[in-house]
């Protein structure tokens, strides 16, 4: 049985936050980018699916100072 790295943050949440308090094109690329970490990790692309959190989170930095 192979053991799966623990999953990374989605900040979906945050996302959808920036969504509707903050700026909508830049939040629903927000939420897609969310999403896309969900589908790496299940799919066992985990190094994708890190990258696409840590792009997520920096760009949630920068859309909420």
């Amino acid at each position: 049985m192979d053991v799966k790295p623990t999953r990374p943050n989605s900040y979906l949440a945050l996302a959808i936050i920036s969504t509707i308090l903050c700026c909508l094109p830049f939040g629903i690329i927000s939420i897609i980018y969310a999403t896309k970490v969900n589908s790496l990790y299940e799919d066992g692309h985990y190094d994708q699916a890190v990258s696409a959190s840590k792009k997520l989170k920096l760009g949630e930095l920068f859309l909420l100072p």
